[in-house]
């Protein structure tokens, strides 16, 4: 929320992200902040008085996927890196904003990537991003999420272990974790734009598949008139039979007299 106005995110598709903003004129139309890249959203905040939209994408011609953020000044800025393949961004990143007005950014990361083993990384914003700090040692949380939330003076983290599916709490010190002096230069990303699916060509058949299912209902249904049929037939003839039987007893009777 940005004084009288509502902004609203949301995902569109598979490689859109759309807002729109509500004030007391009404609903605006909608509007992209980014439509290439597979960008997946994560949070929405507002540093330095700019909404600030956290996302990843992958990026033109890297393996993996990319942190990244882009803020609003009367259009969107393009889009910035926190955290890279090559840095040890893997994903699940969050956001939290302390009272003091630092952000905190944190995500799941590895330093080697041969090594297999998982860790929770972050950067803190305080005027400028800081360089990037490894939370904890915590092999095996590939696909977790880490929650951020300041509570009693501390800045606790939760996440869950992949194996044992275990929550555990670790804690960063508000009175240091960065400083503005320690910021590191954002790498610029050009974000991999979204493929056009393939137009597949269609058979004759496309246009009567609808009407296969009528084949076998045919197939009964003529099955069933065959029988009628026969045993209509049947029936008859047994009627003729029994009249002719009739007339002949009566013929038999007539000369007997």
């Amino acid at each position: 929320e940005l004084e009288d106005e509502l902004w609203i995110f949301y995902e569109t598709g598979i490689s859109d992200i759309y807002y729109r903003v509500l004030t007391s004129e009404g609903l605006s139309e909608p509007q992209p902040v980014i439509t290439e890249g597979f960008p997946y959203l994560y949070d929405v905040l507002l540093i330095d008085g700019k909404v600030t939209a956290f996302f990843e994408i992958r990026e033109t011609g890297k393996e993996g996927k990319t942190l990244v953020y882009t803020a609003y000044n009367g259009e969107w800025s393009a889009p910035a890196a926190l955290a890279t393949p090559q840095d040890g961004f893997l994903s699940g990143g969050a956001t939290v904003t302390l009272s003091d007005g630092r952000v905190f950014v944190f995500w799941n990361g590895t330093v080697s990537q041969e090594s297999g083993e998982v860790d929770i990384f972050y950067r803190m914003y305080d005027g400028n991003w800081s360089r990037m700090y490894v939370l904890t040692h915590t092999p095996g949380i590939w696909e977790t999420t880490p929650t951020p939330v300041e509570y009693s003076g501390k800045l606790i983290i939760l996440w869950r272990d992949k194996d044992s599916h275990h929550v555990f709490a670790s804690t960063v010190s508000l009175e240091g974790g960065g400083t503005a002096a320690e910021s590191g230069e954002l790498q610029p990303v050009i974000p991999e734009k979204e493929p056009e699916g393939p137009q597949a060509k269609r058979s004759p058949f496309w246009r009567i598949r609808k009407y296969v299912f009528l084949i076998p209902v045919g197939g009964a249904l003529a099955v069933l008139l065959g029988f009628l049929y026969l045993k209509r037939r049947f029936s008859t003839k047994e009627e003729i039979k029994e009249i002719k039987v009739g007339e002949r007893r009566k013929k038999s009777r007539g000369k007997g007299k």
